[in-house]
């Protein structure tokens, strides 16, 4: 039997998840009103409470909205505006998101570490159950339920609701997980959001196949997530790069850690070569897999054996999991050739359209449109390039905004870093926010870039910030860094002549 193992807290079995999930229903009931076709909002950090509202969810056949908890407050609002639930859940701790919550709602409570606010809230109502509504056949339910809606993170453009179909994400769960190789003596751990279908399906797909799962709450420092990886006994793992990075890359790892660790999996944000090198160096007992999906496509779609002897480090490998795509021209719709960069189209297992929207989505023939632009080889394999909306249109040079940044990276004085593209008259240019870790002078990193990069793609400015402001998934809120640094008060120059 599976077992839930919530970091810091004492590990619960599936049969005692399903059986507090039955009473929160019950509280949701008592307290909302709520029952089968309702829509309820949860804005949650990973705990055993969100877990367990997911499953009282199944139970009550709700119409299921995540959000990321880290979303702002204007974006919450938006939501909650445009969905219109019955109820919706944040943290009690999360102030940022307190306010738009009261300003949707009077009625209002505590639920056990979480804020409970209701629309329109009556008293418990006599309603027809599902025909499985009492049963503790999980997987059953998911036949019976609305789809559920997954919110993006509006990194690029405002955060639209991905509608995804509970059945489909187990079915990808149970064949993603079972490429990897879990078996039900493994410890799962995804460091992931819950709030996004990249997390959530890790969880479901260990429980589907009897694995344990470990769940660590996105507040986490890092050196608590390095203690809950050795401390649970992870054997499985599945991480952004960033957070690969870390554990694994940058100071090594506990060898009871490497020892112990089968399978790591990355994906959500794009991994270096560098990266990679260093992680299969820390973990050379471990098979390291490099992935890409998104939530409009149930996640993974992709994966690249980087622990494999002559792996393309930069490359997330071929299509998998009954995925299909080419890469095309973004202006004429026709495939490119291999070798040459085209927007990524994707075909199998994917979304309908976003919420309130679907044409703009898909290509004339059904595929979706994923945004980002990649280069495949003529064996199908797949290396992300950029992204279509970032890329920076320099007097008729296409620049990349990836490209930029991982010659700053190599900086040593870099830490981290963020490229994207402002208006200079009738000129669009690039401006980069860096993170240093050493001093460094202005001349020297415009020189670095003037020796290693095209002239148009030198930096018009660089600015430093305190941090480059992430998505859950470890990409770069470029809106944000856009808007950090126009208050930042500390550019290197503001000329890269």
């Amino acid at each position: 039997m599976s077992t839930l193992r919530v970091v810091k807290d004492p590990p619960l079995p599936l049969a005692g998840v399903l059986e507090r999930s039955a009473a929160l229903a019950q509280r949701l009931e008592r307290a909302a009103g709520l029952g089968p076709g309702d829509r309820i909002v949860a804005a949650l950090e990973n705990s055993g409470t969100h877990v367990e509202l997911v499953a009282a969810a199944w139970r009550l056949g709700l119409e299921f909205i995540a959000v990321p908890p880290t979303a702002s407050a204007l974006t919450f609002s938006g939501i909650l505006a445009s969905a219109a639930p019955q109820a919706a859940l944040i943290d009690t701790r999360n102030e940022r998101l307190a306010g738009a919550l009261r300003d949707w709602t009077d009625a209002r409570q505590a639920l056990g570490g979480v804020t409970l606010g209701a629309r329109d809230a009556k008293p418990a109502r006599k309603r027809a159950r599902r025909p499985d509504g009492t049963s503790d056949d999980w997987q059953e339910w998911l036949t019976h339920l609305p789809d559920a809606v997954f919110y993006t993170s509006g990194s690029t453009s405002s955060a639209k609701g991905v509608p995804l179909a509970w059945r489909q994400i187990l079915e990808k769960a149970r064949t993603v997980l079972g490429f990897y190789g879990v078996e039900p003596d493994d410890r799962v751990m995804p460091i992931l959001p819950l709030s996004h279908v990249y997390g959530l399906y890790w969880l479901m797909g260990a429980f589907a196949l009897g694995a344990d799962c470990i769940v660590c709450p996105e507040s986490s420092s890092p050196a608590a997530i390095a203690a809950g990886l050795a401390e649970q006994a992870a054997t499985v793992v599945a991480c952004p790069p960033i957070v690969g990075a870390f554990l694994f890359g940058r100071h090594g790892c506990d060898p009871a850690v490497r020892e112990r660790l089968r399978v790591l999996t990355m994906g959500g944000a794009a991994t270096t070569p560098e990266q990679a090198k260093r992680i299969l160096a820390a973990l050379p007992r471990t098979r390291v897999f490099l992935s890409y999906g998104l939530a409009e496509t149930y996640s993974t779609v992709c994966c690249n054996e980087a622990s494999r002897p002559g792996a393309d480090l930069a490359s997330v490998g071929p299509f998998r999991f009954s995925a299909f795509g080419e890469a095309r021209d973004p202006a004429s719709g026709r495939a490119v050739a291999a070798g040459e960069t085209g927007e990524l189209c994707i075909g199998g297992t994917i979304m309908r359209g976003y919420v309130g929207t679907h044409d703009e989505a898909f290509t004339a023939d059904g595929l979706f449109r994923t945004g980002d632009l990649v280069r495949m080889d003529a064996e199908g394999n797949v290396t992300i390039t950029g992204r279509l909306k970032e890329m920076i249109n320099a007097g008729g040079l296409s620049i990349y905004p990836a490209e930029i940044e991982d010659v700053l990276k190599q900086h040593p004085a870099v830490a981290d870093c963020g490229v994207f593209g402002e208006k200079v008259g009738e000129l669009e240019v690039a401006c980069a926010a860096v993170v240093l870790r050493n001093p460094a002078t202005q001349d020297e990193l415009f020189d670095y870039c003037r020796t290693r990069l095209a002239v148009k793609m030198v930096p018009r400015r660089i600015v430093i910030v305190p941090s480059i402001p992430r998505g859950a998934l470890g990409k770069i809120a470029r809106a944000e860094l856009r808007a950090l640094v126009v208050t930042c008060s500390l550019p290197l120059s503001s000329s890269a002549a």
